[in-house]
């Protein structure tokens, strides 16, 4: 397979064209899963329903992650230490994104939305350690790259990657295609997945303090996840 020169080339080192090329296969198993999942919660009692919500698509991606690793998939984890400095820095200047965005929104005469945040262990367990792990794992270390490798361009690699992700949450909601852009981003600068993985565990936490803390911003992502959901 022909490599084209692009920045991602050095990511692509460690990923064999073998395993990109089952990229499609690995996607197809996950949507096939998070279909049944998705749809069979509805029939599964409210107790059931939901648990394999919170666990049973990031059970799919580990299952996935699983099969990589037996085929020879290694992660990039290594980064330079100074990279733990500009990750900080990262997660400083979401958090001040957020306040800056709730001044303008409040600003514009967007309604204060205030809503109840989960207190559940499991709930808190699968948005801030399971979630980002695995899902920056299988969308940024392994499908990321083996786009690229399999559509020899990097604009589509970050598209399409970016979208599957955002399909992967079965909703269309743009939050998360844009947290996959970024991510992708992120990737090409830092070589390394562990701070994708701080910044994905940042932002799923953000949404616990978003409705405390910055209530005009939750009115928007009201607003923006009223059609999300198939």
């Amino acid at each position: 397979m022909r490599r084209v020169k692009t920045p991602i080339k050095e990511l692509c080192s460690t990923l064999s064209d073998d395993l990109a090329r089952k990229s499609f296969f690995l996607l197809t198993f996950y949507f096939s899963v998070a279909a049944v999942i998705y749809y069979g919660k509805f029939y599964g009692g409210i107790e059931w329903g939901v648990y394999i919500e919170r666990f049973g698509f990031q059970a799919a991606i580990g299952l996935c992650l699983v099969f990589l690793w037996l085929k020879g998939w290694r992660p990039n984890w290594r980064m330079p230490k100074i990279y733990l400095t500009w990750t900080l820095c990262l997660v400083a200047a979401y958090f001040l994104f957020l306040q800056v965005l709730d001044l303008v929104l409040a600003g514009i005469g967007l309604p204060v939305v205030r809503v109840g945040v989960t207190d559940e262990f499991e709930a808190l367990l699968a948005q801030l350690l399971i979630a980002p792990i695995i899902e920056e794992l299988f969308f940024r270390d392994y499908l990321y790259r083996a786009m690229f490798l399999q559509l020899g361009s990097l604009k589509r690699a970050v598209l399409f990657s970016s979208g599957f992700f955002m399909l992967a949450h079965m909703s269309l909601h743009i939050n998360a295609f844009f947290l996959g852009l970024v991510a992708c981003g992120l990737y090409l600068i830092f070589r390394s997945i562990l701070p994708l993985i701080v910044f994905h565990a940042v932002c799923n936490f953000s949404l616990l303090l978003i409705p405390e803390y910055f209530p005009h911003v939750q009115a928007l992502l009201v607003e923006m996840g009223r059609f999300r959901e198939f």
